[in-house]
C-alpha cells in the first residue's frame, strides 16, 4: 500500500500552447493557419500578400522615405536598379519578388506608383578560385523573367582593362604595397603585366590571417557590384540580404573592427566616379522560414543549393573562421529564438558614430574614422619574446606603443577594419589555404609587393603634383 496521493489532473502543469493567439489566421480570422512566423499564425492565402507588403514597404522606405500617399503619382522618375545575385535562396526570392511586383506579367495590373525603373541583374563569378560556376543557372532564371543578365569575373578587380571600362582613372599605375612596414608604403612593381587570376591569388595569399580571406572576398564582391552599377548609370544596387544574413554581417563587422561604419551594413550611399550609388536590402526583415515558404510556394529552384552555402575551398583547416562561427551562432538563434535575431538588426540600426567621418577608405569606400592607424597602434597586444626579456626587470610595466613611421603609405587612407585585415598579427597566414597555395610562379610577392585592386590608387603629395606640372607653371617675378 502506497502513501502517495493519487494523481489528479488539476496538479499537472498545462502544456504550453504552440500558438500564442490560437490556430486561426491573424489576418482573415476565419481559416486555419498554415505557418507560424514569430509566434503569429498565417494561412496560405494571407501570407503572400503580407510578404509582398513587407517587401514593398522596406523598398519604399529605402528609396523614397518621403514618398507620397498611396495612389499619388511620384514627381521623380523611378531609378534604374541593379540586382546583385549570388545564387543563394535570398537572391532567388529577390529576383522573383521584383518580377512579381514591378512587371505587368507578374502583378497583372498597372502600378500607379512604380518604385523602380529598368531592372538588370549582375553576378560576380568566383569560379577562378575553385568555386562552382552558377552562371548558366542564373542566366536561365533571368531569361525566364525577361531581365538582362551580366556576369563580372572576380579577377577583374585586378584587370586594368576593367578599370577603364567602368570609368576609373586609367592613367594610374597598378598599386603595390609593402606589408613589412606598418605604414603600408607603395612600392614599384618590378614585374610586368600578369594574369589577373594570379594577381588575385597573390593578393589573397598575402593576407596575414585566413579569416581575412572571406572578409576580403565580401568587400571585393561589393565593390565590383558598385562600380558595375555606376558604369551602367544605375543609381540603386539591390541586394537580397535576409534578416539572419544581415545580423551575421553586423556581428562580423563589429568583430573585424568596423563598428564606425556599422550603419552601412543596412543601407548606404557610396560615391563613385560616375555618381552616387545607393545600396538597399529590401529583404532585411525576412526570416529563413519566410524565405523557405516563398521558395516552396512559388516552386523556385536555388542554383547554389537549399542551404545557400558556397564551397569551402577557401576555408582554412577545420573551417573555423569568425564568419563561420558567427553564422552558426545566428542560425541557432534563428531556430530557437527568432525574435533575438531581429533585435540584433534593430539595435545596430540605432548605433551612430560619435563623430563625423574624416575620409573615405581607399579599399572598401566606407566612412573611416580619423587616425585609424593610431587606434591600431594602441591595441594591447604584446609579443612573447618581449615579455620573456622584461619579466626579470619589470614584469608589471606594460610595453610602450612604438610610434608609427613618418613615411607616407596606404595606411593613412584605410579604415580601421581594412587596416587590421592587412596588418593583423599572430595568424597562420592565408597562404596555408590549399586553394591559394600555388600561383604558377606568375607573381612573386617578394619582388612586386602585395598587389591591390584597381580602385586603390596612390595619392600624389603636393610636392609631387607641383613637380609633375612644373613645366607649365609661370615663375614668380
Amino acid at each position: 500500500m502506497s502513501c502517495d496521493a493519487p494523481p489528479s489532473t488539476e496538479d499537472l502543469m498545462p502544456r504550453r500552447s504552440r500558438y500564442d493567439r490560437g490556430q486561426t489566421c491573424i489576418k482573415c480570422k476565419s481559416q486555419r493557419g498554415n505557418l507560424v512566423i514569430k509566434h503569429t499564425v498565417y494561412c496560405s492565402s494571407c501570407l503572400p500578400a503580407m510578404l509582398v507588403r513587407k517587401f514593398r514597404r522596406a523598398l519604399s522606405t529605402s528609396l523614397d522615405p518621403a514618398a507620397p500617399s498611396r495612389g499619388t503619382p511620384s514627381r521623380t522618375p523611378p531609378p534604374d536598379v541593379i540586382l546583385g545575385l549570388s545564387g543563394g535562396p535570398s537572391s532567388v526570392v529577390l529576383l522573383d519578388l521584383v518580377w512579381k511586383c514591378f512587371s505587368a506579367q507578374g502583378s497583372g495590373r498597372k502600378d500607379e506608383r512604380r518604385q523602380v525603373g529598368k531592372v538588370r541583374a549582375v553576378h560576380i563569378d568566383w569560379s577562378c578560385l575553385g568555386r562552382a560556376s552558377l552562371v548558366e543557372s542564373l542566366k536561365e532564371n533571368c531569361d525566364h523573367y525577361g531581365i538582362d543578365f551580366t556576369v563580372v569575373r572576380g579577377e577583374e578587380a585586378f584587370e586594368p582593362a576593367w578599370r577603364n571600362a567602368v570609368g576609373l582613372d586609367g592613367s594610374a599605375a597598378d598599386a603595390h604595397i609593402d606589408l613589412s612596414s606598418a605604414r603600408l608604403p607603395f612600392v614599384p612593381s618590378l614585374a610586368g603585366p600578369s594574369d589577373p587570376v594570379a594577381t588575385l591569388r597573390a593578393h589573397l595569399r598575402s593576407l596575414p590571417t585566413p579569416t581575412s580571406v572571406p572578409a576580403t572576398l565580401h568587400t571585393l564582391t561589393r565593390l565590383l557590384l558598385l562600380h558595375t552599377a555606376s558604369s551602367s548609370d544605375c543609381s540603386v544596387l539591390m541586394l537580397g540580404t535576409s534578416l539572419p544574413r544581415l545580423s551575421i554581417d553586423l556581428l562580423e563587422t563589429v568583430a573585424y573592427g568596423g563598428g564606425f561604419a556599422l550603419g552601412a551594413e543596412r543601407e548606404e550611399i557610396v560615391r563613385t566616379s560616375r555618381g552616387d550609388v545607393k545600396i538597399v536590402r529590401p529583404l532585411r526583415d525576412w526570416s529563413l522560414k519566410e524565405l523557405g515558404w516563398w521558395l516552396y510556394s512559388r516552386q523556385l529552384s536555388v542554383p547554389r543549393g537549399v542551404n545557400g552555402k558556397p564551397t569551402q575551398a577557401l576555408a582554412p583547416t577545420g573551417g573555423k573562421t569568425i564568419g563561420k562561427l558567427t553564422e552558426d551562432f545566428v542560425i541557432g538563434l534563428e531556430r530557437d529564438y527568432p525574435s533575438t535575431v531581429s533585435t540584433i538588426s534593430k539595435t545596430a540600426a540605432k548605433v551612430v558614430p560619435a563623430e563625423e567621418a574624416a575620409y573615405t577608405c581607399a579599399y572598401c569606400l566606407r566612412p573611416a574614422q580619423k587616425d585609424a592607424t593610431r587606434w591600431k597602434a594602441g591595441t594591447a597586444i604584446m609579443s612573447l619574446p618581449f615579455l620573456i626579456t622584461n619579466a626579470a626587470t619589470d614584469p608589471l610595466t606594460p610595453p610602450k606603443t612604438p610610434p608609427l613611421p613618418a613615411e607616407k603609405g596606404l595606411a593613412d587612407s584605410l579604415c580601421y577594419s581594412c587596416y587590421t585585415h592587412l596588418t593583423a598579427r599572430g595568424g597562420t597566414g592565408a597562404g596555408k589555404i590549399p586553394a591559394l597555395a600555388s600561383n604558377g610562379g606568375l607573381v612573386t610577392l617578394g619582388e612586386a609587393g602585395m598587389p591591390m585592386p584597381v580602385w586603390v590608387q596612390q595619392k600624389l603629395t603636393e610636392e609631387e603634383m607641383r613637380e609633375s606640372i612644373g613645366g607649365f607653371l609661370l615663375e614668380d617675378e
